[in-house]
């Protein structure tokens, strides 16, 4: 087993991808968990540090943080999404309205940036030798057509 071809790249982690939804479509994630992520998280945990020493933290209290956290330092953009039919930008705001009232969607962001090959350091053309030459920093591979009904 080659572990060269599982090295990720820690830029692309922190600072993000974009990632194509559907046609005109994407979000610019950072991976899951990355180094910021656990970051912020800790400090958002302080506060609840003796609870959770004695084993007992509301899941609401978790969940509020996870999702402020993935706001903050997971979903760091996009482009194409709407709300009830009008353009929504991307704001923090905005970005935490969307993660706490549309859980399919949070999970949707969650799963496809816990995927390792978006971050990967070499990209799987680069590894077989065929590398393209240059990129705009988008990925654009088959496996990141979500192919959403929106």
């Amino acid at each position: 087993m080659d572990l060269a071809k599982l090295q990720t790249d820690a830029e692309k982690e922190n600072d993000g991808v974009w990632v194509e939804l559907q046609p005109g479509v994407r979000v610019k994630l950072a991976r899951w968990n990355n180094a910021k992520f656990q970051n912020v998280q800790f400090k958002k945990m302080l506060p609840y540090r003796n609870t959770m020493a004695g084993g007992e933290i509301e899941f609401g209290i978790v969940e509020k943080i996870t999702i402020e956290c993935t706001a903050e330092t997971v979903l760091l953009d996009w482009d194409g999404i709407e709300w009830d039919g009008e353009p929504l930008e991307s704001s923090l705001a905005n970005r935490l309205r969307v993660l706490t009232d549309v859980p399919d969607f949070r999970s949707m962001i969650v799963n496809l940036a816990s995927q390792r090959e978006y971050f990967m350091a070499k990209a799987e053309q680069d590894i077989a030798g065929n590398s393209p030459g240059s990129s705009n920093g988008t990925v654009s591979t088959a496996s990141t057509k979500v192919g959403l009904e929106v």
